[in-house]
């Protein structure tokens, strides 16, 4: 097991258990459980569960659970059940299940009984629908609702029925 604060100018291996901080301007592999934080400039692994922070410049990948917050530029991915925060520039992946928050974009599980916030919010098992209706200033307008049977997002277009130049963009 690895004790304490592990620096590297490219990338950290630790071939076990890890308890403390891992920093790297490339890279950051626990070939086990950390308790802490991996902070790298581009790529986080761990082979097994998290009980932290992971942050990275481009993407986190934890083979086990998540306990604690992914933070990274483009994706997160969990592979068991995320319990806490993920946030990303593009796309947030968990394979089983989310108790948490998802902040971005594009948010997948297969299961979810958190909040997915973003574009769409992809969970198993849960239709997304393409909603079509006239809003009071008459805007015919045509949506894509995603996410939890609680918590949805909605994107949608529409146009002005009397002057379509007229036109409105939303998410909510």
């Amino acid at each position: 097991e690895f004790l304490g604060l592990q620096g590297g100018g490219l990338a950290n291996v630790v071939q076990e258990n890890t308890r403390g901080i891992q920093a790297a301007g490339l890279a950051n592999v626990v070939e086990g459980d950390i308790i802490g934080i991996q902070a790298s400039g581009f790529a986080n692994y761990i082979q097994d569960n998290v009980y932290g922070i992971q942050a990275a410049g481009f993407a986190n990948a934890v083979e086990g659970d998540l306990y604690g917050i992914q933070a990274a530029g483009l994706a997160n991915y969990t592979d068991t059940v995320m319990h806490g925060a993920q946030i990303s520039g593009f796309v947030n992946y968990t394979e089983e299940l989310v108790r948490g928050v998802q902040v971005a974009p594009l948010n997948l599980s297969e299961k979810n009984s958190g909040i997915p916030i973003g574009i769409v919010s992809a969970i198993e098992g849960i239709k997304g629908a393409v909603e079509v209706w006239v809003s009071e200033a008459k805007f015919l307008n045509m949506g894509l609702r995603s996410g939890t049977d609680y918590f949805h997002n909605l994107v949608f277009v529409g146009a002005q029925i009397n002057d379509p130049a007229r036109w409105s963009l939303g998410w909510g």
